[in-house]
């Protein structure tokens, strides 16, 4: 039965003239390599090599089928080194993807500061907020929000985000006292929830915990128009600490129901679950894991 594996040895033979030196350049027993192409003569049903004990050389047909045979070796070999380059070597290109505000805050300016580091690697950088499918894309690494629930990929905890319920002073001037989350009942909301007009806001507090549906007078699809709507003050917002920070520390936004927090959603790099990583990968990884700490040490 034909073995393709048995084509370059074929070719080391042709190449070299010798069992003898093509087994040593093969790493192979001669005896091996003799019965491998004598396999490969049945299987074709001609002779390819005439042997004597002295000389070794290629009939008509094993010239015209090492003519046919040798270029793809040839490629094989060079495929070979290619992947093996992509092992050893920091190359080739990364597929990377990111909800937008995580995108934008973070992924981005990660992915340029790689990139100068490693000019080799091609990045594609694709910003959705829907979970793409990494198999079925290409992607080859994810950053996301929220647990994991797909068991066949990886995921890299990078840091936490805590989440604060804010508003602007003009508004809290002109609403009534907050004290509970129930009290939220009475007040303007701005959700960010695809489920049109409707959120659910978990609350916290010791061992009493709430989860609230929240009736909202505005639904966004994106966190940075929620914080925009809340300075202002056309209602209550729930936002990550990273996006409130500066509105917070310019006193746009106030937080309140401090002593109730929702329960912090970790950040993740997530990537097929695969034996064997590029190396571009490997390193990309590797930075983020970096990246992450030193941006998390930033506004602890």
């Amino acid at each position: 039965m034909f073995n393709a594996s048995t084509l370059p040895l074929f070719v080391t033979v042709a190449r070299t003239g010798s069992f003898s030196a093509a087994a040593q350049r093969l790493g192979i027993p001669t005896t091996t390599l003799s019965r491998r192409i004598q396999e490969l003569e049945e299987a074709l049903g001609v002779r390819l090599l005439n042997r004597t004990t002295r000389s070794l050389s290629l009939t008509d047909a094993g010239e015209r089928y090492l003519a046919e045979v040798e270029p793809i070796v040839e490629a094989l070999e060079q495929a070979n080194r290619a992947i093996k380059q992509l092992r050893e070597t920091v190359t080739g290109r990364l597929r990377i993807t990111a909800p937008y505000l995580l995108g934008e805050l973070f992924l981005a300016d990660w992915a340029i500061a790689f990139q100068q580091q490693h000019p080799q690697v091609a990045i594609e950088l694709q910003l959705d907020n829907h979970l793409l499918d990494l198999p079925a894309t290409g992607i080859d690494l994810a950053l996301r929000a929220g647990i994991l629930e797909d068991t066949s990929l990886i995921a890299q905890r990078l840091f936490d985000v805590d989440w604060l319920t804010v508003a602007s002073p003009a508004f809290l001037a002109r609403a009534p006292a907050l004290q509970q989350p129930t009290d939220l009942a009475q007040v303007a909301v701005i959700t960010t929830r695809v489920d049109p007009g409707r959120a659910i806001w978990p609350f916290g507090r010791g061992e009493n915990a709430v989860n609230l549906q929240m009736d909202s007078r505005l639904q966004v699809n994106d966190l940075r128009i929620a914080c925009q709507a809340a300075q202002a003050g056309l209602g209550i917002a729930r936002l990550p600490r990273l996006l409130a920070q500066t509105a917070l520390t310019a006193g746009t936004l106030v937080e309140i129901l401090a002593d109730w927090r929702a329960e912090a959603t970790p950040v993740q790099l997530v990537y097929q679950r695969r034996r064997l990583l590029t190396a571009a990968q490997k390193a990309f990884i590797q930075f983020v894991l970096e990246q992450a700490r030193d941006a998390q040490a930033a506004w602890s």
